[in-house]
C-alpha cells in the first residue's frame, strides 16, 4: 500500500552584515570581491473541547526494571507522572523474513550501528489521564498582548490514554551529558515521524544527548495499531495503544497533556520506571516540526503558565528550553526559559507577521531564519523513505517541477542551537547570538533576477558556507507538482535545488584554489558566528575540499554521473557514520570516484578512465556488502548505498 513521504579553527577578523551576505567575514567579502564574483501561518487549528466519561483503567503491564529513587524536584510539578511500562521486548529484526511477518520491533526503528558508537534504542509504553483545554482561538501578532502568556482552562479531564515513547541513549552514564531532546513526533504524512533524529542523529551522539521520540498524537498512534494490528496476522505490538478512541477531535484535544506526562516521566520519573534507564534527565530541550511545532506552541503560550517550567520554583515542570522548528507562529517572548524558534525559507511568508523586534529577543527569545533551507529537507528523505519500505509502509515518489531537496545542511544550524540552548540552560545570563531575519518584500522573499545571474539565492538569514559561497541555487520556495504528477503540495515543502552551470561558476571562481579558500574563510566566520559547530565544519571542509565545482572542468556527459557522484559522498557519510573504523575510508573512495567522474573526458577517447572510476564503484560496492555481511552496517544502509553506486554507473556514459 503506497503512502506520501513527508517531510529534511576560527579567526580574529571583525564581522559585518549585508542584506547579500549575511554573516560573514571581512576577508570573505574581500575575497570575493577580488575573484570578480557577483555576489502560511503554522498555527493549529482551534480544537473545541469534547465532554468524554471517564474509561476504565487499564492494568499496567508488569514492570521489566526496578524502581528507582524519586529525585526532589519532582515534588513542585503539577504534571501527573503516567504509568511507564517497559522497555518493551523486541520480536523478530526488521528487515528479516520474520520481521516482516510480525512487526514485533519499534515503528522505524533506527538503521544506523547504534552498539558500534555507545548507544541503545529501547521503546517504552506511557499511561495515565489526559485534559482537554479551552486555548485562545489564535495567538497572532496583532493579539498578542491579550492572548499569549492568559492560561488555558481545563475543558473536560480523565480521560485516558496509552501511547509510546522511543528512546536512543548513550548506554553509559560516562557518555550522557546530561540533555534529553525530546520531540513531538511529526505525523502530517499519516505516521510517526522521528524528523529531529534523522536530520542530526550524529551529532546528539558525538556529543552525548539522549533522544525521545513521543507519540502523542491519534494519527500516528493509530497508524501504528494498523501497522502491528493482531487482528492482520501480526504481533499485536501495539493494539493496545489509544490516543483518544475512536474520535481523533477528542486524541487530538489530549495530545498536549499526553506529551507533556511524557516528559515527566523522562524528567522526573519519581519512583516508577525510569525510560532513561541507568540515567538521569539534568536538562530538557523540548522541540516539534512543522504541524507539532504549532501544538508547542500551545503548551508555550497557554500551558507553560499553568504547569510551569524548570525556573519556576514554585511549580516546577520538566521543561527547560524550547525549540520550535519550522513552526510555531507567535510564541510568548517572556519565558522564564529559552525559547528558540528555527524557520526555513519555506515556512517565511507564514511567518513574516510573528518576527521579533529587537527588544524580543533581549530575553530569553531567539528566532532564526535559515537561508536556502526548505521545509522538508533531504536528511528527512534519507531517513525516513528507506525506513519505511523496510517497514512495509512503502511512500510514493514526488513528481516535482524542479529537483528536490536544496543542498544547504540545515540540520548544521539546529545542532549549533542544541549547543547554544545547553549553555543558555547552565547559565540563564548567556547571550547566544542573534541573526538577521532574510530579506523580504512584503511576505516575498528577495531574489536577484538580474538577466544572466544564475546566483538567485536569498539575501539575509542565517547562512552557512554553502550560502556564502553557493555553487548552485538552492531555494525553499517555487517548487511544485507536474501537471498529473505525484507529489501534491508535498513538492512545495521539499524546495529546489539548481547547480550553476559549469561557465557560470567559472566566473563566479576563475581557480579551484580561489573557491577553496573562500569556503574556509566562510566556515571559520560560521562558527566564529555560532552558527556552525567544529565537527560540522570540518565535515564541510573535506567535501569542499574534494568538490570538483563544475568550474569549466566537468563534461556535459558526465553530469548526470557527477551529481549522483556527489550524492554518494553525502549519502556514505550519513550511512556509514555509525561505522567509525570505515567511515573515514569510504569517504575518501567516494570524493575521489566523484573528482576522477568531474575530470573524465569522453572526447579524449580514454577508456582506461571510465574503466577505473567503474572499478573504483565496484570496490566501493563489494566493501560495503562485506560490511553488511559482518554485521557493521544494516540492510537498509547497505541498500541505499548500493542503489547510490548504481545512479552512478548508470550515469556514465556510454563509450
Amino acid at each position: 500500500m503506497q503512502r506520501q513521504m513527508t517531510e529534511s579553527g576560527t579567526r580574529s577578523a571583525p564581522f559585518h552584515w549585508s542584506p547579500r551576505l549575511g554573516i560573514v567575514g571581512m576577508a570573505v567579502g574581500a575575497l570575493i570581491a577580488g575573484c570578480g564574483g557577483s555576489g502560511g501561518s503554522s498555527n493549529v487549528p482551534f480544537i473545541p473541547p469534547v465532554q468524554t466519561q471517564p474509561q476504565p483503567q487499564p492494568q499496567p503491564q508488569p514492570e521489566t526494571q526496578p524502581e528507582v529513587e524519586p529525585q526532589p524536584e519532582a515534588t513542585t510539578s503539577k504534571v501527573p507522572n503516567p504509568v511507564v511500562t517497559g522497555p518493551i521486548a523486541k520480536g523478530a529484526m526488521p528487515g528479516t523474513a520474520q520481521g516482516h511477518k510480525e512487526h514485533d520491533y519499534p515503528w522505524l526503528a533506527t538503521m544506523h550501528n547504534l552498539a558500534a558508537v555507545g548507544y541503545v534504542e529501547e521503546e517504552y509504553f506511557i499511561e495515565g489521564n489526559a485534559n482537554t483545554y479551552n486555548f485562545p482561538a489564535s495567538y497572532s501578532a496583532a493579539n498578542s498582548a491579550t492572548t499569549v502568556g492568559v492560561p488555558a482552562t481545563v475543558a473536560t479531564s480523565g480521560n485516558r490514554y496509552k501511547t509510546r515513547i522511543l528512546v536512543r541513549r548513550p548506554a553509559s552514564a560516562d557518555k550522557f551529558n546530561g540533555t534529553v531532546i525530546a520531540e513531538w513526533q511529526n505525523v502530517t504524512a499519516g505516521y510517526d515521524l522521528d524528523a529531529l533524529w534523522g536530520s542530526g542523529f550524529e551529532h546528539m551522539i558525538r556529543e552525548g544527548y539522549v533522544y525521545v521520540g513521543i507519540s502523542a498524537q491519534p494519527v500516528g498512534v493509530n497508524q501504528l495499531k494498523k501497522w502491528s494490528a493482531k487482528a492482520d496476522g501480526f504481533s499485536g505490538r501495539y493494539d493496545s495503544l489509544d490516543v483518544g478512541g475512536s474520535s481523533s477531535t477528542l486524541g487530538n484535544a489530549i495530545s498536549h497533556d499526553v506529551f507533556l506526562q511524557a516528559l515527566q516521566a523522562i524528567r522526573y520519573p519519581g519512583k516508577g520506571i525510569n525510560p532513561l534507564g541507568p540515567l538521569r534527565a539534568k536538562k530538557m530541550i523540548v522541540t516539534g516540526v512543522s504541524q507539532s511545532g504549532g501544538y508547542l506552541q500551545r503548551i508555550i503560550n497557554s500551558l507553560d503558565p499553568i504547569y510551569g517550567n524548570a525556573r519556576t520554583p514554585d511549580n516546577k515542570g520538566p521543561i527547560d528550553s524550547y525549540m520550535v522548528y519550522i513552526a510555531g507562529g507567535y510564541l510568548n517572548r517572556n519565558l522564564a526559559v529559552p525559547v528558540w524558534k528555527v524557520i526555513s525559507e519555506t515556512d517565511v511568508a507564514g511567518q513574516v507577521a510573528s518576527r521579533p523586534t529587537g527588544t524580543d529577543e533581549a530575553g530569553n527569545y531567539r528566532s532564526w531564519e535559515v537561508a536556502g533551507a526548505t521545509h522538508s529537507g533531504r536528511r528527512t528523505a534519507l531517513n525516513s523513505r528507506p525506513l519505511a519500505a523496510r517497514d512495509d509502509w512503502p511512500l510514493t515518489g514526488v513528481d516535482c517541477v524542479y529537483p528536490v531537496h536544496p543542498r544547504v545542511p540545515v540540520q548544521h544550524v539546529t545542532n549549533a542551537v542544541y549547543d547554544h540552548l545547553v549553555k543558555w540552560m547552565d547559565n540563564p545570563s548567556y547571550n547566544p547570538p542573534r541573526m538577521p531575519a532574510i530579506l523580504t518584500s512584503g511576505t516575498t522573499i528577495v531574489r536577484d533576477t538580474t538577466p544572466g545571474h544564475e546566483d538567485k539565492n536569498s539575501q539575509g538569514g542565517v547562512r552557512l558556507p554553502e550560502m556564502l559561497v553557493p555553487t548552485a541555487w538552492n531555494a525553499g520556495t517555487g517548487n511544485s507538482a507536474r501537471p498529473g504528477g505525484e507529489g501534491g503540495t508535498f513538492c512545495s515543502l521539499y524546495g529546489s535545488y539548481y547547480p550553476f552551470s559549469p561557465a557560470y561558476t567559472e566566473q563566479l571562481y576563475p581557480s579551484r584554489g580561489q573557491y577553496t579558500d573562500l569556503v574556509s574563510l566562510a566556515i571559520d566566520d560560521s562558527v566564529k558566528a555560532g552558527i556552525l559547530v567544529p565537527e560540522d565544519a570540518r565535515h564541510t571542509k573535506f567535501v569542499a575540499d574534494r568538490l570538483e565545482f563544475d568550474g569549466g572542468t566537468t563534461r556535459p556527459e558526465n553530469t548526470a554521473a557527477y551529481m549522483a557522484a556527489q550524492d554518494l559522498l553525502e549519502i556514505t557519510y550519513f550511512y556509514l557514520w555509525t561505522t567509525p573504523d570505515q567511515l573515514d575510508a569510504y569517504m575518501d573512495q567516494a570524493a575521489r570516484i566523484a573528482k576522477n567522474v568531474a575530470l573524465a573526458d569522453k572526447s579524449s577517447g580514454s577508456q582506461f578512465v571510465y574503466d577505473s572510476i567503474r572499478n573504483d564503484l565496484k570496490s566501493y560496492a563489494d566493501g560495503v556488502e562485506a560490511l553488511r555481511k559482518a554485521g557493521k552496517v544494516s540492510d537498509v544502509s547497505a541498500k541505499e548505498l548500493a542503489d547510490g553506486v548504481k545512479l552512478v554507473m548508470d550515469g556514465l556514459p556510454a563509450l
